[in-house]
């Protein structure tokens, strides 16, 4: 039985859409850093199921691309190719939002966490970690929308950049 439910935020993995759905909930926290978490005098000593979420690579390389274009972090006529050619092991904004997310847990949270939950599914993934839960969640993606179609040198290219997603967090590479 756990005290509190502790969300790690994972940039372009449903966190603002989180917030909003869990604002009202006593225990449930959200923490933009594992700093932030360890340090909140609130949960020590306390039985903490601490959790966040991931996407398909396919998918998050598209928002963390837009998502980059929309902050001016990157030219907007920069293409995906290009995008994906960057290092996402800088130091940086870019990195931080478009990092394979496998390495994102590692580093930023220490893989300290109870469940990553998929957000392809998000609404059953929370009942199974929060089962009185009264979520009604929809989570509407405004970075990629229908008309948006990767061409076999994108799809290549993530499927390369975010190798490891695809095998640590079981999403299928071959299903585009």
């Amino acid at each position: 039985m756990f005290d509190y439910a502790a969300y790690l935020k994972m940039p372009k993995c449903a966190s603002t859409t989180l917030m909003h759905v869990f604002k009202n909930y006593k225990r449930v926290f959200f923490f933009d850093t594992y700093e932030d978490f360890k340090n909140n005098i609130e949960l020590k000593d306390e039985k903490v199921l601490k959790f966040t979420t991931c996407r398909d690579p396919f998918t998050r390389a598209i928002s963390s691309w837009r998502h980059c274009q929309r902050e001016k972090w990157i030219p907007e006529e920069e293409t995906l190719i290009k995008f994906l050619d960057r290092d996402f092991k800088q130091n940086n904004n870019i990195s931080y939002y478009s990092m394979p997310q496998s390495y994102f847990i590692h580093n930023f949270m220490k893989d300290d966490i109870n469940n990553v939950l998929k957000i392809e599914d998000l609404t059953n993934n929370i009942r199974k970690i929060i089962p009185n839960c009264d979520l009604r969640l929809q989570h509407a993606n405004r970075d990629i929308g229908p008309e948006y179609k990767l061409n076999k040198e994108e799809i290549e290219k993530i499927k390369k950049v975010y190798e490891v997603d695809f095998v640590k967090l079981s999403y299928d590479a071959n299903r585009i």
